[in-house]
């Protein structure tokens, strides 16, 4: 039974190795993302007060999110 989970564990790790490379050869990481940058948290308070003003044109909202 032993030598069973030991050869299951094994082939896990192997996946999991693999599956990392996989990710870093695709230039992706691990990890939960970091969160937004400034630039996109300005960007969304923006979209958020177009949202809610319900007035403005569309050329005014294009102009807000570029």
């Amino acid at each position: 039974m032993a030598s069973l989970a030991e050869d299951k564990r094994e082939l896990s790790r192997e996946r999991t190795k693999a599956a990392l490379e996989s990710a870093m050869a695709r230039s992706r990481t691990e990890g939960r993302a970091k969160g937004f940058i400034k630039d996109t948290i300005s960007k969304l308070l923006a979209m958020r007060s177009v949202y809610k003003d319900m007035d403005k044109t569309p050329a005014q909202i294009l102009k807000v999110c570029n």
